[in-house]
């Protein structure tokens, strides 16, 4: 089966007022001509691209569907609970995925790049899972490959914990789902192909593990994500399948007749591209390095904040999620 074959759906649910980036985020789903986003909703937005619709559905909606395909009373009385059921989407919404060899979920708060382009790159044909977090990920629409949430591996918790306790498990992500695709040896690509953008530091850094530089910055050129960074005197870019910019609240667009082709993701919102290519002066206008001690400093206050929400979790002292 050749990719430019293939039928791929991306399932995004929102609720509430949409951010006042989502033009950009249509943007670039818009690009990715041969991926068709369905996003359940209670809000209404025109004109939409072809390839995006919005279907109109209430909280309840969602948790009834999940009742039905999980088969007792779940958990879903807040929208970021969702996430903990993006695994079910096969089956939740199976009588939209008809004909649809791959789908997908995705999450608001990102901006895609060419998201083709990597599919046929790692050919995701050998894999069942493509994507390791609850942002962007694919699934074989088998039904088989959908009925997977089921089976053993989660470290997260176990199944009936995850869609009975209100407690967001963030079962759509490595310690969840994933888990159980490496404990089954299901066929699951897991490569970091993507900008997961760290809420620890108040300028864009990529989390975890992930390589940073003290010169960077974030942009969108033409439907392709990437990152300019200074390494050894000389500016090098990355290109990235998408950029995640996760708890920055509702970032500015500024000057947004300018967007059209080209635009900076920055801590303070989104801004007009107008060289060809970035500057040393881009970098320190829109992703500014200060000091180490800064980082070191915002990563002291992560460690503290999440201490007290583990201790908090242990002894049952969290609030509804």
């Amino acid at each position: 089966m050749m990719l430019d074959s293939m039928k791929i759906c991306v399932i995004g649910i929102y609720f509430g007022k949409l951010p006042q980036y989502f033009n950009l985020w249509l943007k670039s789903a818009e690009a990715n001509s041969q991926i068709d986003f369905l996003i359940f909703t209670d809000c209404e937005y025109s004109p939409l691209p072809r390839n995006v619709r919005f279907v109109e559905m209430s909280l309840l909606d969602v948790k009834e569907r999940a009742d039905a395909v999980i088969g007792f009373d779940t958990e879903l009385s807040k929208p970021y609970k969702c996430c903990d059921y993006r695994p079910c989407f096969g089956l939740m919404f199976s009588d939209y995925l008809k004909g649809y060899d791959y789908w997908g979920h995705c999450d608001f708060d990102m901006i895609f790049g060419n998201i083709i382009a990597y599919l046929e790159k790692f050919d995701i044909k050998k894999y069942d899972k493509f994507l390791s977090q609850g942002h962007l990920a694919f699934y074989r629409n088998t039904i088989e490959n959908n009925n997977r949430f089921w089976m053993t591996g989660s470290k997260c918790g176990e199944q009936s914990e995850i869609f009975t306790l209100p407690e967001a498990f963030a079962f759509d992500e490595t310690s969840g789902i994933g888990s159980i695709y490496k404990e089954n040896n299901y066929s699951y690509f897991d490569k970091r192909i993507f900008a997961d953008i760290t809420p620890i530091h108040n300028r864009f850094t990529l989390t975890g593990n992930d390589k940073n530089y003290k010169k960077q910055v974030f942009y969108w050129k033409e439907g392709k994500v990437y990152r300019c960074y200074k390494d050894k005197n000389e500016l090098k870019v990355e290109e990235f399948i998408y950029i995640h910019f996760q708890k920055r609240g509702d970032l500015v667009v500024h000057n947004s007749n300018e967007l059209d082709s080209a635009f900076f993701i920055t801590k303070k919102g989104f801004y007009p591209m107008k060289s060809e290519r970035v500057m040393n002066s881009d970098i320190k206008t829109y992703n500014p390095y200060y000091t180490a001690i800064v980082e070191k400093y915002e990563e002291f206050i992560h460690s503290c904040k999440l201490w007290i929400y583990r201790f908090k979790r242990k002894f049952g002292l969290l609030g509804r999620c």
